[in-house]
């Protein structure tokens, strides 16, 4: 795995790149920031200028990797687990589609950066992320069926209770999206208790460490009602909103104007 490396970017370097991304009235912005970035001198301070640039280049997806990846950097040589959970679900999401390789290079870096059992979640949240958009993108099932295979071959009882979330719901997704490549519709149903039981599984966890993969099961359990006419749709549609809600208000580290702005 190629290291991630901080990408340090000078003042004028940075206006000229974001000028072409972001508006006018975000100029003094981000000149202030490219200054505050001069002056930081620690991980932390650094961290909190990186994030700030990403959010306010949020319009150019390959610009603001750059300023996750650098964000990233920071927060681990800081010790903030919020921040490299943040960076890494984002970075996962932005690239599963189009990078999918990239991508996969992050789901694995989650393992050496947030290695305790608190973040097991988190990490399997990833990975199941990365494989669903494999199969609605790529339209590839090698992954999920190699992942559901290592599951199969495990010893019985084997499995940690988190991976038995991650199987539940991989299964799941796999009989979902199968149904519709060969378009037998009448079987996505047939996905819904799996992904139910994860979610009751779920429920046991504080809501810090369940909360990515949560919502990830409540996102796919609304595609199903929906595929199924069920009413019951609306009601996870408006839970994922919520945990997102949470997540978000769970940051409590520094003010982030351009995000704000964004959610407001």
């Amino acid at each position: 795995m190629r290291p991630i490396s901080l990408k340090t970017l000078s003042g004028a370097l940075f206006i000229t790149l974001c000028a072409a991304t972001t508006a006018f009235a975000a100029t003094t912005e981000a000149d202030s920031l490219s200054a505050a970035l001069s002056r930081a001198r620690t991980p932390a301070e650094r961290e909190q200028t990186y994030v700030r640039l990403a959010d306010l280049c949020a319009d150019s997806t390959a610009l603001a990797a750059l300023y996750w990846e650098a964000a990233l950097t920071e927060a681990a040589g800081a010790g903030d687990d919020y921040g490299c959970r943040e960076v890494l679900d984002r970075l996962v999401q932005g690239f599963s589609a189009k990078q999918p390789e990239r991508a996969l290079e992050y789901v694995r870096l989650a393992d050496s950066l947030l290695p305790d059992r608190r973040f097991a979640l988190f990490r399997a949240s990833l990975n199941a992320f990365w494989l669903w958009k494999q199969m609605s993108v790529a339209n590839s099932f090698e992954a999920i069926d190699r992942a559901q295979a290592e599951f199969r071959e495990r010893q019985p009882g084997s499995l940690t209770p988190e991976e038995e979330i991650e199987w539940e719901f991989l299964t799941g997704l796999s009989i979902d999206y199968s149904s519709i490549a060969t378009e037998a519709y009448g079987n996505i149903p047939q996905a819904i208790p799996y992904v139910e039981q994860a979610l009751a599984k779920l429920e046991k966890y504080p809501l810090e460490e369940r909360v990515h993969f949560e919502k990830l099961c409540r996102e796919e359990l609304a595609d199903i009602y929906l595929y199924a006419d069920d009413p019951r749709a609306a009601g996870q549609i408006g839970r994922c909103i919520d945990l997102h809600r949470a997540w978000v208000a769970a940051d409590k580290r520094f003010e982030r104007p351009a995000a704000t702005r964004r959610n407001t």
